[in-house]
């Protein structure tokens, strides 16, 4: 797809494996009120990686935490393929948010808010499941930093390949392609154990930005 716009963003994943999420404000054109991850269109001749990075910064203020990985890339039904990034912090921050969103929260991969981007739930849906368990969000958490191997993943993913997961550009041998195309990137769907916590906690609280007269 080399002529297709780009599009990506970064999720933000806490040693737990909760995420960064951005509520979209009741203004925007596009999914007002819906819970999504920072990121938007690439500007032209600006790269994935670049675009993801300077999307971080002008919609949550900074990009912090370790290397970025891509964690999934499909053409959307925009026509724009949209690279997902993930990238691990030490401990959850506050973003600084510009107008495009009214809210913040860290939520658990196993209790996301709603409404959650049909995209983004799409592709967390698919590769991570519904609602993992805490040892798969765990595992997820160790993968983003890079802590993993193969066998860590399938004893609660039982088709997880580590090789189909790539590194970013620099890490690969010399002469590998530096990402694979759309459809062999994490092209092996993880079923994670579904296990549905009849104690399970509140997500993490809502920040949510009081509306001006």
């Amino acid at each position: 797809m080399p002529d297709a716009p780009i599009a990506a963003g970064i999720l933000f994943v806490a040693p737990d494996g909760d995420i960064l999420l951005l509520r979209r404000s009741d203004s925007e054109t596009t999914w007002p009120g819906h819970w999504n991850l920072p990121g938007g269109k690439a500007d032209e001749g600006e790269t994935p990686d670049a675009a993801a990075e300077r999307e971080a910064h002008e919609e949550i203020g900074s990009s912090p935490g370790g290397a970025k990985k891509l964690f999934d890339e499909r053409l959307t039904p925009r026509g724009m393929v949209f690279h997902t990034f993930v990238k691990p912090v030490d401990e959850p921050f506050t973003p600084i948010l510009n107008g495009e969103h009214s809210g913040f929260m860290w939520a658990g991969l196993h209790q996301l808010p709603e409404p959650m981007h049909p995209a983004l739930a799409k592709v967390l849906n698919e590769k991570l499941g519904d609602k993992p368990s805490k040892e798969a969000r765990q595992a997820f958490a160790a993968w983003c930093r890079e802590e993993t191997m193969a066998e860590d993943f399938a004893s609660d993913a039982g088709n997880w390949v580590e090789s189909d997961h790539p590194r970013d550009a620099e890490e690969n041998s010399p002469g590998q392609a530096a990402v694979p195309g759309p459809k062999s990137v994490m092209s092996a769907r993880t079923h994670l154990t579904r296990k549905r916590r009849s104690n399970a906690t509140s997500p993490k609280a809502i920040h949510i930005r009081p509306k001006r007269n």
